[in-house]
């Protein structure tokens, strides 16, 4: 026995690194994680830990990152000896927090299964740095990198045909969510009237009714939930603090259709 303990200790002595991540992966056990955050209808984002053929893999179900009706397939990455480790953090945090912590922004909760045992945490918990959003940034950095430069490349496409004048019969009666105008670069009666979209996010307009925006002059693009967005406030477009926004439904060179979200 001693025999044998002293060549597996010579053995791991050259290659003492190998056996330091062979130990690794020995260690980790597969889960599926799903993380619920919002408010009365809570967003669930679902990550898959998984071992095929001695080797680690995460999949990243929900939400799908979809444009324009084109929905991305389940992120699958392979996990290299970081990425294990992360996920060994991740689970031991887990383990020590309580089953429940106080709500302080929004309704979160936490349930990691694995083969023969669940784990369910509620409430926001100290995670050290370590909670739902970044141990998934972790493990898919690629994906949301490519995913930014999609947003910013969609934001940049809309923004080239948004610059200019748009007319449109103004409703009468007072928006509803789901609604949608058509503008045009075209006036077609005395009646229309003008959202003009220029250089540094200038915005202007002379509609009144259920598209009153005088008091508003600036405009920015955004894309959330992985549609893009038109928002429209005053001279300090602080987050949150806009005066209306809409869906850009469609976009080309003689139309935009905008569908109505809300406004102040």
């Amino acid at each position: 026995m001693k025999q044998c303990f002293a060549f597996l200790f010579l053995f791991c002595i050259p290659y003492q690194g190998s056996c330091q991540i062979n130990a690794i992966y020995d260690s980790l056990t597969p889960f599926y994680l799903t993380y619920s955050s919002g408010g009365v209808v809570p967003t669930n984002r679902e990550i898959n830990i998984y071992k095929t053929n001695n080797k680690y893999f995460a999949s990243y179900f929900r939400p799908k990152f979809y444009f324009r009706g084109e929905i991305d397939s389940a992120w699958t990455t392979e996990l290299d000896s970081n990425k294990i480790f992360s996920c060994l953090k991740f689970i031991n945090m887990a383990k020590k927090q309580p089953k429940e912590c106080e709500y302080v922004n929004e309704y979160t909760d936490y349930e990691i299964d694995f083969a023969k045992d669940t784990l369910e945490i509620s409430g926001d918990c100290e995670w050290n740095d370590l909670n739902y959003y970044s141990f998934s940034y972790v493990l898919f950095k690629e994906h949301f990198l490519e995913l930014e430069q999609r947003k910013t490349n969609l934001i940049d496409s809309i923004s080239k045909k948004l610059i200019g004048s748009w007319y449109c019969v103004p409703f009468k009666t007072a928006l509803k969510e789901g609604d949608s105008c058509v503008l045009s670069r075209t006036k077609y009666t005395e009646s229309d009237c003008l959202f003009m979209f220029g250089d540094n996010e200038l915005f202007k307009s002379n509609c009144n009714g259920a598209y009153d925006f005088t008091l508003s002059h600036k405009f920015k693009l955004d894309v959330e939930d992985q549609l893009p967005r038109l928002l429209i406030g005053k001279e300090d477009m602080k987050e949150g603090d806009y005066e209306g926004e809409y869906i850009v439904s469609r976009i080309n060179e003689k139309e935009l259709k905008l569908t109505f979200e809300w406004q102040k």
